[in-house]
């Protein structure tokens, strides 16, 4: 695909080294549900360009959720607006602040 060429590709991708960018590369997919359903989702046509820093809390956030057991709270409209709306104002490039700046919303809204 021509996006895994883009800037904003390459961005991604070093997010995770030795990440499939083939055919497959721009999805997001995990088992999300027992007993061992696959879910996939393909996201290459986006309306704009996502900043660093929503990629950052992006991936904190799915790292976060993962580690607390708590990846169904993606699939509640209402706890996940209100997490989107906490973190969309994040730009900055530095990911231990994005860290934390998820950790509290999680916490915040609980899990």
């Amino acid at each position: 695909m021509r996006w895994h060429a883009t800037p904003c590709g390459g961005f991604v991708g070093g997010f995770a080294p030795g990440a499939d960018m083939g055919r497959d590369g721009c999805s997001l997919h995990g088992i999300v549900r027992h007993p061992y359903d696959l879910w996939k989702v393909r996201h290459t046509h986006h309306l704009r360009r996502y900043k660093a820093g929503h990629v950052i809390v992006l991936k904190a956030l799915f790292d976060q959720l993962t580690e607390a057991k708590a990846l169904d709270r993606l699939g509640d409209p209402e706890w996940l607006g209100a997490a989107v709306a906490k973190l969309s104002s994040y730009t900055s490039w530095y990911a231990p602040q994005g860290n934390r700046l998820v950790e509290a919303t999680i916490k915040s809204l609980g899990t």
